[in-house]
């Protein structure tokens, strides 16, 4: 339903785009116009005061009286101030429709660039919801492969390696069976405040389903990977965990991993996903190395 109703943005947002450029393309168009316009009647502007200037000269020439001289010099200068005048006021409705047609532009282009803000916005969160688990906050496992994706390409270009930890919390069904659903979820929500909390900055976890956790260690060997998770470990143990006032000893079994010479995402992941296998054959709540 998200994703139809982001789809449906956007193209909303492509089709006021589009009306947006077939303004622009008006506005153009007539911008040309005008000068069109504009340049012809410069054009007539000039014909017509070269015919009075010529027809005034003629008359000076002709001219046999002065005070006949005067009158028609007066007419012919009285009709070029006239020519002058339209042409002027012309001029100023032209440059005063392009103005319109600017301002009202500028105005929708203003619009167009908070629609685009807003849209640009809306993609982004929508995005984020899409990469992050709803009931932990965390990142969800899309957003993982992504993850995981850049750290391979930054292993490939700078043979800096990392290590990768899988998180399993012990007897989880048990605790759904016993304390129901919601005290389930909020063991979920308490675990992954204590892993956020617990974790380097650079360090990356994700929910990756159900009750499993997967966390990428960048620059970082499987010994000392397993030192932090098993820091981790007990911090989680160790977290005071209560329904209805009763104490619930919540732990996590992990398995760790370090990148190796030709190693695939998969393989990697397999790796890991073994040492947690062990560490539950072992008795849980405990971290071991693959």
């Amino acid at each position: 339903l998200a994703a139809a109703t982001n789809n449906e943005d956007f193209e909303n947002y492509l089709i006021t785009l589009n009306t947006q450029l077939v303004e622009v393309q008006g506005f153009l168009h007539e911008s040309h116009s005008e000068q069109m316009v504009s340049g012809e009647a410069h054009k007539q502007l000039d014909e017509r005061v070269r015919q009075d200037v010529t027809t005034i000269s003629k008359a000076v020439k002709d001219s046999r009286d002065l005070g006949e001289l005067k009158m028609s010099v007066s007419s012919q200068l009285a009709g070029i101030v006239r020519v002058m005048d339209d042409f002027k006021r012309g001029e100023e409705e032209r440059d005063g429709r392009l103005q319109e047609r600017y301002d009202a532009l500028m105005l929708h282009v203003a619009e167009m660039e908070e629609e685009t803000g807003r849209v640009k916005a809306h993609m982004e969160e929508e995005r984020l919801k899409a990469r992050t688990d709803a009931l932990t906050g965390l990142p969800n496992r899309a957003a993982y492969d992504d993850h995981l994706d850049k750290e391979f390409e930054r292993w490939a270009r700078y043979q800096q390696g990392f290590s990768v930890a899988i998180g399993d919390l012990d007897f989880f069904k048990r605790i759904n069976d016993t304390y129901g659903h919601l005290a389930g979820d909020k063991v979920l929500r308490l675990i992954s405040r204590v892993l956020t909390k617990n974790l380097r900055g650079s360090d990356f976890v994700a929910r990756f389903g159900g009750e499993e956790f997967v966390i990428l260690m960048p620059s970082t060997q499987a010994e000392e990977g397993a030192k932090a998770i098993e820091k981790l470990r007990e911090s989680i143990s160790k977290s005071p965990f209560n329904f209805h006032g009763q104490p619930v000893t919540i732990t996590m079994s992990f398995g760790v991993t370090e990148t190796r010479q030709s190693d695939t995402k998969d393989a990697l992941f397999d790796r890991a996903d073994a040492a947690l296998y062990k560490a539950k054959q072992e008795g849980r709540n405990r971290v071991c190395i693959g």
